[in-house]
């Protein structure tokens, strides 16, 4: 196992800067995932750690030692990819078992490698059989099966589980976050799918435009986004955001837009009188947001009134998407709603919930 540490890395390619100055702490034994969207830079920052890309600037330390200038296959990692990337022509042992050969392991440890890497992921009687006659998750076990053989300090995923279907890849998540918990490897995770990196981080950064927006344990960036990218990029549905005035009439503060009309509680009142009254950008998770109907009102909450646009039933739960002037929002509500498409429905807001932005520089307000 070691720990990871990035110092002010860039990578540049030609007059393009797609990492920017990148700072980043991961411990040993820890299980960090970068998320972001496509081309924000996250897989070529993995790729900057394996070896597989130079670095333009900054230091990459592996353990106490500066890595820039050795190559992949001396910096003990081991890499799952996208595609499998399996030998077609080689069965599944001999698939798990090439690195070692390559590296002149004796043959018995090779054979204890193998076996005990197949016992882990359950895919001890598979051995004999060819990647053309696996199923799309057996393959990916394989690939995983490939990199412990060779007891990394580091094991790197770059999306590997992108070409399972969903079923398929909910069962890969469980099996990794399982491996981890057995090996307690130090580990880096590429995903564009932030409840890949929800479930399964013990630290998450959240990449964007080759700067890492923030970092920390999942329910930490959840519950205090540092800014309007980090808050609308994780949570599923995503937070609803609405661009309103602050104002404050009769010694109370409120949030008015064209069809909201919100009090806040005291302490929310506070922090936008600190910041001055104006524009803002408010924020509240469609789970903060209920069908009055089947919600005890309490203190800090408010009602409004929304047009239902559309209705989803989950079964534990349904999403509601409404209308209140020219804010769309969705609220995720209880399965027992009677919310209609075309009809009102009172909602209640929980305001203590709710994240307010700087409407130019998209920062959160503490």
């Amino acid at each position: 196992m070691a720990e990871v540490i990035l110092e002010n890395v860039t990578k540049k390619f030609g007059d393009v800067t797609v990492v920017k100055g990148i700072n980043l702490q991961i411990k040993d034994g820890e299980f960090m995932v970068l998320v972001g969207p496509s081309g924000c830079g996250k897989t070529t920052l993995l790729r900057l750690v394996a070896g597989l890309e130079e670095v333009t600037e900054g230091k990459i330390i592996i353990n106490g030692r500066v890595v820039n200038q050795v190559p992949p296959k001396d910096r003990d990692l081991a890499m799952v990819f996208q595609s499998y990337a399996l030998y077609p022509h080689m069965n599944v042992y001999d698939n798990m078992a090439f690195a070692l050969k390559m590296r002149k392991v004796p043959r018995a440890e090779i054979d204890d490698r193998v076996q005990e890497a197949a016992r882990i992921l359950g895919i001890e009687k598979l051995l004999e059989r060819k990647p053309k006659q696996l199923s799309g998750g057996q393959r990916q076990r394989v690939a995983l099966g490939r990199t412990i053989v060779r007891k990394p300090s580091v094991f790197l995923f770059d999306e590997p589980l992108s070409n399972l279907d969903a079923k398929l890849r909910g069962q890969m998540r469980a099996e990794i976050s399982k491996l981890h918990f057995q090996l307690k490897t130090t580990s880096i995770y590429v995903t564009h799918d932030q409840v890949e990196a929800m479930t399964m981080g013990s630290k998450i950064a959240i990449v964007n435009e080759g700067v890492i927006q923030q970092s920390g344990t999942p329910m930490d960036i959840y519950e205090t986004p540092v800014n309007k990218f980090v808050a609308g990029f994780i949570g599923s549905p995503p937070m609803n955001f609405f661009e309103a005035v602050v104002q404050e009439e009769n010694g109370r503060v409120f949030m008015a837009s064209e069809g909201l009309k919100i009090h806040w509680q005291e302490k929310l009142a506070a922090k936008a009188k600190q910041h001055g009254l104006g524009e803002y950008i408010f924020g509240i998770r469609p789970e903060n947001l209920h069908d009055a109907e089947f919600f005890e009102k309490v203190e800090g909450c408010e009602v409004f009134s929304g047009q239902v646009e559309v209705v989803e039933p989950m079964g534990a739960e349904t999403y509601v998407h409404l209308t209140t002037g020219k804010d769309r929002f969705v609220a995720r509500v209880t399965p027992k709603t009677g919310a209609r498409v075309g009809r009102q429905m009172q909602v209640v807001m929980e305001t203590a919930k709710v994240h307010v932005f700087d409407k130019k520089t998209w920062k959160a307000l503490r």
